[in-house]
């Protein structure tokens, strides 16, 4: 009993009032479960009325309770809300499996009340409930394995002993985890009988005062300890709904600004989260019950039946109760509790939402005053954490002094520059830090900027210098100095703000030399650097083309000077750029002054201040001789295929060509012979020697055409400039009789090291242009005149000149420009005289031109002599020197065309033994067999086995008979093939050959054995 004359403390009472709290919560769980025999002789009656006054007195002390009296309270009186074995039922208590599967019974009887309990192990469940339940008993145990360790209810028809069915409130706890139990337990209470509803009453009642002891229990330990008031109170409730068994509930709570927000309690009722949220539609019902300020069932005569049916069903229940919650006339929310019990007692169901609502308004009110607390007791340490983090933080460094300039308050920057503990005096510390001015002249104490705030003085932007005594290290301040004065004009001392500005002295030097030297770099940088803004007008631009001035294009959208097909492209690039922040980039092409064309590569990426993007910059690249050297290679690369292609018509020409000009030969011999001794008639022979005859051309143009079919890499070696000219010009004699006629006048001339493809190209270019420059029609009144001479100094100097239009004055000093055409023709891309400069200057030699408009032009090349020595060939047409008498060769002939070899074999037959076949596989079989050759023609390109193929394997195996080959090509078309000509030392004849040097082969090969 609490004495009269002695006042206990929060904590003392507190402490009593556990065992009370304890004591209670044991007796309701007595009276709950029927085992009256533990209550010492107290009624239901005395149990309940000492349970109350336990509750007052919680209230009580919670009301009082001083959050910063102390830290915790041992408040151990919290109802377990789950019970592993639940004793109270009267009807029945069986264990299951998950699946349902009884495992033990109690022994007031089964299931099925009058069934022995054997009778009933091993069985199911649902097998005892009604067909059409059953599905409940499924889905009851479904529940509670959900939800372990909580109490999950449910209303179906269980069968009798007698075989009759009745409705039974069955309750199923998970305790499958509890190594003591690991089953279901399952009670069935019979809601027929007047003992089990008025024990139920009574249960109800006792657990609806342990939940509240509960509740208050949970939350005295959330605000003792500082923990989330709200989510402790959301919590208690839960588990006090689920002790009482209602079904479901829910918490709204009113926000600052008037909205709701709402936390459902106890099982999950599976309600329709926005419709929860709404009250089911109903929001202005709910809102006008809080303003009541009263507790609320439904149904009940101030809400209407249909509103009220309409609520309940959609929350499933048969009874609510919506209490608002109200404190000091404020307004904080409503709480609604919802029972699906069929026959709910309306009295002790309202009763105990009512507690619960007067417990859960006095928590929200105390957390409400504790949070404000808290808050502002957090504000104030945030804040002077806050400070002294931004003080410490900060590059200045902070020092205050009061009037005797003792040290109040410095931050790290100050203390590492100046030690000094809060209250430590700074006279004389001038002196030990050297501070001086910026001149290096020392300050006296009074004129340092601390003293003079602390007298009261204001100083801005001051510079000072500190030189340690016996040091010539200079660190120079910016100081801000202020004297501090309350509000009432005392002066209190002065602070003082200095910045380390040594590093922004030097940096602001080193940003001038940088600046000098970027301006340096961007004035002379070969590219356009430029800066629009994100209309697109110039602002910088670090030079501009000739003919422009930088005045004149600033302020100037970009690509002003642009043709209009153009400007798209820079739109696009430039609204990518300064809408998207994406690089990107364009091509253009700008007139020139004088006429021409430039093209640009632009490149622009964005340009962000403060992370907005406010312009672009732009670098553009001249890319003029780029394009012009992309388009050279292109046409060089189609030349090339040309060449190529030329190369292989080249070579399947030959070989007919070979056996026509050999059999040709071969019938004119004959025929002269028979007409010798008879009257053979001379139309005949003219027209064999007509036929030779152009046969003979025809050799002659394919060899012409192989001169402009190079290979790739350039192949230098002697050439004879007349030869090459004669061949350009019956090349390009079908262009030149339509317009002009031809004159030469050949010098003799050393020959000189070249690449006979390339330099046939120059040749080639210069007398198409002189003959493209001479109008069709009037060929006997223009010429086209070639000549080769020597200079002074021993330079092979050729010339072709014309009598055509001339070329204007205006383009002849950009004549060798690429691009650039002297005769305009559609389609036609103008590299030639611009490759001719390049493959001219590549052998080292000159070329210019001289021209007069409407008279001609005449180019000149100058090409250095060759120390190669002149070899005259055998001309085509020579007869055979004679020669001694010699043996029969054995010769073998290997071509894959028949009519070659058999020319061959019938134009040597006569002196030699030919053998003649038409693979290099055969004729490997052939050598390796043992057969002796004294000559072996090889045709260098055939299918499956090449000669070259050919030619390794005999080397290898026999390498005197591949000394004796001789390759036989009809222009070969291939790198390769090329490459083996050039290095093999064995000898090699052209298509369409001539006997004659057959012939002298055999003889040279028969000797050298």
């Amino acid at each position: 009993m609490i004495q009269a004359n002695r006042e206990f403390s929060t904590g003392e009472r507190v402490s009593s009032l556990v065992p009370r709290l304890t004591d209670a919560e044991t007796a309701l769980r007595a009276v709950g479960s029927g085992k009256a025999a533990d209550l010492d002789g107290e009624g239901p009656a005395r149990v309940l009325e000492n349970a109350r006054r336990a509750l007052r007195d919680a209230q009580e002390v919670l009301r009082s309770l001083d959050i910063g009296a102390y830290s915790t309270v041992a408040l151990e009186a919290r109802v377990r809300r789950n019970q592993k074995i639940i004793e109270h039922c009267t009807q029945g208590l069986l264990q299951c499996r998950a699946d349902g599967t009884i495992l033990e019974l109690t022994s007031e009887g089964g299931v099925a009340p009058g069934l022995p309990a054997p009778d009933s192990l091993g069985l199911k469940l649902a097998d005892f409930a009604h067909p059409e339940d059953r599905p409940l008993a499924v889905a009851l145990l479904a529940r509670a394995v959900a939800r372990p360790a909580t109490r999950v209810t449910a209303e179906y028809r269980t069968r009798t002993a007698e075989g009759h069915f009745r409705w039974t409130e069955v309750a199923a706890i998970s305790l499958l985890h509890d190594p003591d139990v690991q089953s279901i337990l399952v009670t069935q209470q019979d809601d027929a009988r007047e003992q089990a509803t008025a024990l139920e009453v009574l249960n109800q009642r006792c657990a609806a005062l342990a939940s509240e002891l509960s509740v208050f229990s949970d939350i005295s330990k959330a605000v003792l300890s500082g923990g989330d008031v709200v989510t402790a109170l959301t919590d208690a409730l839960a588990g006090c709904l689920a002790e009482c068994r209602i079904a479901s509930g829910a918490l709204y709570l009113v926000g600052s600004d008037g909205s709701l927000q709402v936390s459902t309690l106890g099982p999950d009722p599976g309600w329709d989260r926005e419709g929860l949220a709404t009250f089911f539609g109903q929001e202005p019902l709910l809102r006008r019950v809080m303003a009541w300020q009263l507790p609320t069932e439904l149904p009940s005569p101030v809400v209407p039946g249909a509103l009220s049916s309409d609520i309940l069903k959609s929350c499933g229940a048969s009874a609510a109760v919506l209490v608002p919650l109200h404190y000091e006339g404020s307004l904080m929310g409503a709480c609604l509790l919802v029972s699906r019990v069929r026959s709910p007692k309306q009295e002790a169901f309202f009763r105990f939402a009512a507690g619960v609502g007067n417990q859960t308004t006095q928590i929200l009110a105390l957390a409400s005053v504790l949070a404000e607390k808290e808050r502002l007791r957090r504000d104030a340490a945030e804040q002077a954490r806050l400070m002294r983090l931004i003080l410490d933080s900060m590059t200045e460094g902070v020092l205050v002094v009061d009037r005797e300039r003792r040290v109040l308050l410095q931050n790290k920057r100050a203390q590492a520059l100046a030690p000094a503990e809060i209250g430590d005096t700074i006279v004389g510390r001038a002196e030990q830090l050297g501070l001086c001015h910026p001149n290096g002249q020392l300050l006296s104490p009074e004129d340092g900027p601390l003293f003079r705030a602390a007298n009261g003085e204001t100083l801005d932007q001051a510079e000072v210098c500190l030189r340690p005594p016996g040091t010539e290290q200079l660190t120079r301040f910016h100081v801000t100095a202020r004297p501090l004065i309350t509000d009432s004009g005392e002066l209190r001392g002065g602070m003082v703000v200095f910045r380390d500005i040594t590093e922004q002295k030097r940096a602001e030097h080193e940003i001038l030399v940088s600046r000098s030297q970027w301006q340096s770099l961007v004035e002379h940088a070969p590219d356009f650097i430029m800066n629009v803004d994100r209309d697109g007008r110039v602002r910088f631009i670090n030079r501009v083309a000739p003919g422009f001035e930088i005045d004149q294009v600033i302020g100037t959208p970009l690509g002003a000077d642009v043709p209009d097909d153009q400007q798209p492209r820079i739109r696009r690039a430039l609204d990518a750029c300064v809408n998207r922040g994406e690089s990107s980039e364009y091509e253009v092409s700008v007139p020139k002054p004088d006429g021409g064309l430039r093209s640009y590569s632009c490149v622009l990426g964005p340009v962000r201040r403060n992370g907005e993007i406010t312009g672009a910059v732009v670098i553009a690249r001249d890319i003029t001789e780029k394009k012009l050297t992309d388009t050279l290679l292109i046409e060089t690369d189609r030349m090339a295929s040309v060449g190529a292609l030329a190369s292989g018509i080249a070579h399947e020409v030959n070989s007919p060509l070979s056996s026509l000009f050999v059999n040709l030969t071969l019938a004119t011999r004959d025929a002269e012979v028979a007409a010798a001794g008879h009257d053979l008639a001379p139309a005949l022979l003219e027209e064999l020697n007509e036929a030779r005859e152009a046969a003979d051309r025809v050799r002659q143009i394919v060899a012409d055409l192989r001169i402009f079919t190079g290979w790739d890499g350039e192949r230098r070696g002697p050439v004879d400039v007349e030869e090459l000219l004669e061949s350009t010009l019956r090349t390009a004699r079908y262009e030149i009789r339509h317009r002009a006629r031809v004159e030469t006048n050949y010098q003799k001339v050393p020959l000189i090291r070249a690449d006979a493809a390339r330099l046939g190209q120059v040749f080639l270019n210069l007398i198409l242009n002189a003959t493209h420059a001479i109008p069709e029609g009037n060929p006997s009144k223009n010429e086209i005149r070639v000549s080769t001479s020597v200079d002074g100094a021993g330079r092979v100097v050729v010339r072709v000149a014309d009598t055509g239009a001339g070329i204007p004055h205006e383009l002849q000093p950009r004549v060798f420009t690429p691009m650039l055409s002297t005769k305009p023709r559609d389609g036609v891309i103008a590299l030639g005289l611009s490759v001719c400069k390049r493959i001219v200057t590549e052998l080292g030699g000159e070329i210019g031109f001289t021209s007069e408009p409407g008279k001609g032009t005449e180019f000149t090349v100058v090409l250095p002599a060759s120390p190669f020595v002149e070899i005259q060939p055998q001309p085509a047409g020579a007869s055979e020197p004679p020669t001694a008498e010699v043996r029969r060769a054995r010769v073998l002939v290997i071509d894959d065309e028949p009519a070659v070899a058999a020319a061959m074999k019938r134009v040597l037959s006569p002196e030699h033994d030919i053998t003649v076949v038409d693979s290099g596989a055969r004729a490997l079989e052939l050598i390796q067999s043992g057969a002796d050759f004294d000559s072996i023609f090889c045709d260098v390109l055939m299918p499956q086995m090449s000669g070259m193929d050919l030619y390794e394997k005999v080397r290898q195996a026999l390498p005197e008979q591949a000394k004796r080959f001789v390759f036989v090509t009809g222009g070969s078309f291939t790198a390769r093939a090329q490459a083996f000509l050039d290095n093999v030392p064995n000898p090699h004849v052209e298509k369409p050959f001539n006997v004659a040097t057959l012939r002298s082969i055999i003889s040279d090969s028969l000797r050298q054995k």
